[in-house]
C-alpha cells in the first residue's frame, strides 16, 4: 500500500484520500469553530459535541474501529472494540450500529430489531423505543353490554349490544420526542331488567390521534302472553371512529325475536375483526360476554330474571418498525 507520511498522519492514497492513521503524538483538525481531534487510538470532538465521519451515501464513508481502539463521542461517551463486542460506556442509552442494537454498559449486540409490538389494556402512557421510525396503531372501542330478559309466565329475550367502533393509523415517529397519553374504553355493564338498554362501551383513543367510540347498549324484553312477533335490538346510532387512515363503524348486534308467547331467540353481540359473536344460546341463561371490543350477547329468560352479557373491553395493539 503507498502511503504519504507527513508529521506522523498517514493518508490512504488508494482510491480517494483519507486519514487512515496517526502515529505517536495528538493532532487537531479544525475548520472555522469546529472540528475534531485525533489520537493514535481514539477520535473526539473538538469545539463541538458532533462528529460526521465519511459520505455515507458511500461505501468509503464506512465507519470501521479496529481492535481495541475507541471513539469518544463527546459528553463522557465511548465506544471501544474488543474482539467479542462493542464496550459503549457514558450518557447514552442505546446504539444503532449496522441494524443491531448495542446497549450502554457494554452489551453485545442484539439481533436485528425490525419489529416489536405491545398490546395496551388499561390506561397510560406510551413512549416511542429507541431506534423506532413508525408505528401502526390499531385500536378499538369498548363494545356495548347485552339486553336483559325479564322471567315471568312466559319466555323473553334481549337484544344484542353493539362492537366498538376500530381504527387503524400509521404514524411517523421519527421525530417525536414527546410520550402519547392513552385511554381504554371498557365495555358495557351486562344489562339486567332496570335498564331499558344496556350500558354503553365507553371509548378508546391514542393521544389526539384517532378516537373509537365505544357501542350502544342493547334491548331489554319484558315478560309477556302476546303472541305478536316482538323485535328488541341495539338502539345503534352509527357511530364511527375518527382520526385513523381506516375508520370503521360500530357492528349491530342482531334483534331478539318473540315470535309467540314461548318461541323466539336472543340477539347476539355485534362482532369486530378481532371478537367473533357473542352468540345467543337454546335454554334460559345470563347472556354471553363479549370480548375485545365484541358487544355482549342477549339474555334468554323464563322463570327467572336474565342479565344480559357484559360488553368486551377495548384495546390498542401498537407495532413498531424500526
Amino acid at each position: 500500500m503507498a502511503l504519504l507520511k507527513v508529521a506522523n498522519i498517514h493518508f490512504n492514497l488508494i482510491g480517494s484520500s483519507r486519514l487512515e492513521s496517526v502515529d505517536g503524538l495528538s493532532i487537531n483538525l479544525v475548520a472555522n469553530t469546529n472540528g475534531i481531534k485525533i489520537t493514535s487510538n481514539s477520535i473526539m470532538p473538538f469545539q463541538s459535541n458532533t462528529i460526521t465521519i465519511g459520505d455515507f451515501s458511500r461505501s468509503m464513508g464506512d465507519l470501521y474501529i479496529e481492535e481495541n481502539s475507541k471513539i469518544d463521542l463527546g459528553n463522557n461517551v465511548s465506544i471501544k472494540r474488543t474482539s467479542a463486542n462493542l464496550e459503549i460506556t457514558g450518557a447514552g442509552n442505546n446504539y444503532t450500529f449496522d441494524g443491531k442494537i448495542y446497549g450502554s454498559g457494554g452489551d453485545a449486540g442484539s439481533i436485528l430489531k425490525g419489529y416489536t409490538k405491545q398490546k395496551l389494556t388499561s390506561n397510560g402512557t406510551y413512549s416511542v423505543p429507541y431506534g423506532c421510525r413508525m408505528i401502526r396503531v390499531t385500536a378499538c372501542g369498548g363494545g356495548g353490554g347485552g339486553g336483559a330478559a325479564q322471567g315471568g309466565t312466559y319466555w323473553a329475550f334481549g337484544g344484542g349490544g353493539n362492537s366498538g367502533t376500530t381504527s387503524v393509523k400509521w404514524i411517523d415517529v421519527s421525530n417525536w420526542s414527546n410520550t402519547t397519553t392513552y385511554i381504554i374504553g371498557d365495555g358495557g355493564a351486562a344489562g339486567t331488567t332496570s335498564d331499558t338498554f344496556a350500558p354503553d362501551g365507553k371509548a378508546t383513543s391514542f393521544g389526539t390521534h384517532l378516537t373509537c367510540p365505544g357501542g350502544t347498549g342493547g334491548q331489554y324484553m319484558g315478560n309477556s302472553s302476546t303472541a305478536a312477533t316482538i323485535y328488541r335490538h341495539g338502539l345503534g346510532t352509527g357511530l364511527y371512529a375518527t382520526g385513523g387512515h381506516i375508520n370503521s363503524q360500530e357492528c349491530p348486534g342482531t334483534f331478539a325475536v318473540k315470535t309467540t308467547s314461548n318461541d323466539g331467540s336472543c340477539g347476539a353481540g355485534g362482532k369486530t375483526i378481532f371478537s367473533g359473536t357473542a352468540m345467543s344460546r337454546a335454554s334460559a341463561c345470563t347472556g354471553v360476554s363479549g370480548v375485545s371490543g365484541g358487544g355482549g350477547g342477549g339474555a334468554m329468560a323464563q322463570a327467572s330474571d336474565m342479565n344480559g352479557g357484559a360488553g368486551g373491553k377495548g384495546f390498542i395493539l401498537v407495532e413498531e418498525f424500526y
